[in-house]
């Protein structure tokens, strides 16, 4: 199909857009990340807005939101994700965990319980649903009682020990078990409980509501927040089907589209109504975005605006011994080569871009933690040299005195 039929085959409207009106959309975006302007949004109020933060690395979500706030009461956080006050940590888009806000939850859920219990390995999905059903029912008898951990699960149900992992995922899908406290604020081992007795309210959202339904609404926030975006952007971000992701496009309300360079785009017509506005003064011209940040995650591989084609690899490597700024010494130690999926490294931005990765060393036996940067751009001015290694530090003390101690 042509560019030309494409873009009529669509409901939405048109517009005009050049270039430069592309670029001061781009800029937009980063507003809407809470990353040009210096904001004094609550923790709790970013992780809504954002739809939620990445947080396979458990850190993820706390150094995002220091990138986007500054410093805050990490400690407090971290009760309020132990306590289920409103956050949760879910399995979301591409099945990767998530920090979501109790508002987004049964949207969020809803939409991704098909694609979780397609992620469910072939090996225990050959089991009749009778099994999986009489085996998720005597692990939610234990969690009747509150929050429990998966050995305490093991050791009630050791008949069901090594399909355990599946069973919980199962429950995830099913939308009626959640994850629950940690021991720590990098702890990978946590408690599972029933969402029914965790967040009741997304329950009763939840019996109201279908999951095309919910992938709509989520459609709609994704435009919203990172907008421009493509419909193969989201197939990318959900999953989900391209055919079907161009089809919901074309159903989105307060939506518009362009075409740049042969690429149909999709942007709220909010921020077109914002484009005319005075620039703002921009104070945040330099971002340390952790691993795995949701922003960088957003887009599909061949829409990656923000980093150079030739910092690809850099900031994507395919195998785990990439896993340090080049020059670093710790590129020298001895791993195994693992491929990595395309993981996003932890990435240092300027001006929008990407211009280089930053890396905690872990292996260092100190009570505080080294962070090794290296940059990309060799034609970086001064100023924003300067600016990288002030906002190096800054986040060299966020680590080591508001992470540490949770840790």
């Amino acid at each position: 199909m042509s560019a030309q039929s494409y873009m009529d085959s669509y409901a939405v409207l048109s517009v005009d857009i050049d270039t430069a009106d592309l670029q001061r959309l781009r800029e937009l975006q980063l507003e809407k990340q809470v990353l040009r302007i210096p904001s004094t949004a609550q923790p709790e109020e970013v992780v809504r807005d954002q739809i939620g933060l990445h947080s396979t690395d458990y850190w993820t979500p706390y150094i995002s939101l220091y990138s986007r706030i500054g410093p805050y009461d990490t400690s407090a956080l971290f009760d309020k994700i132990n306590n289920s006050e409103r956050l949760f940590r879910v399995n979301a888009f591409r099945g990767t965990i998530h920090l979501v806000h109790e508002e987004m939850l049964a949207m969020i859920s809803k939409a991704v319980s098909e694609i979780m219990y397609k992620r469910l390995p072939p090996p225990f999905r050959k089991y009749s649903a009778e099994k999986h059903e009489y085996w998720l029912q005597q692990v939610e008898d234990i969690m009747s009682s509150g929050p429990v951990s998966t050995n305490k699960i093991r050791e009630e149900l050791p008949e069901l020990k090594s399909d355990l992992r599946w069973i919980l995922y199962y429950g995830i899908s099913k939308c009626e078990v959640i994850r629950g406290a940690s021991s720590h604020a990098r702890s990978n081992r946590t408690d599972y409980q029933l969402l029914e007795q965790a967040a009741p309210a997304v329950v009763d959202q939840l019996t109201e509501l279908t999951v095309d339904e919910a992938i709509a609404q989520l459609s709609q926030e994704y435009v919203r927040l990172f907008g421009p975006v493509t419909a193969t952007d989201f197939a990318w971000w959900l999953p989900y089907s391209k055919t079907k992701s161009r089809k919901l496009f074309n159903d989105l309300e307060h939506i518009k589209r362009f075409e740049i360079h042969g690429e149909i785009y999709f942007v709220d017509e909010q921020d077109l109504s914002r484009m005319t506005d005075e620039n703002p003064d921009i104070s945040n011209r330099v971002w340390f975005l952790p691993y795995e940040d949701h922003f960088a995650k957003a887009y599909a591989p061949e829409h990656r605006f923000y980093v150079n084609d030739n910092y690809q690899d850099l900031i994507y490597p395919t195998y785990n011994h990439e896993n340090w700024p080049i020059n670093h010494p710790s590129q020298q130690r001895k791993e195994v080569k693992m491929r990595t999926a395309g993981e996003k490294r932890p990435s240092i931005w300027a001006d929008g871009k990407i211009v280089g990765r930053w890396e905690i060393n872990d292996s260092r036996d100190t009570d505080l933690k080294d962070i090794a940067y290296n940059l990309f751009d060799k034609h970086l001015s001064q100023d924003i040299k300067q600016e990288i290694s002030e906002q190096c530090a800054k986040l060299h003390e966020f680590i080591n005195y508001k992470l540490l101690p949770i840790s």
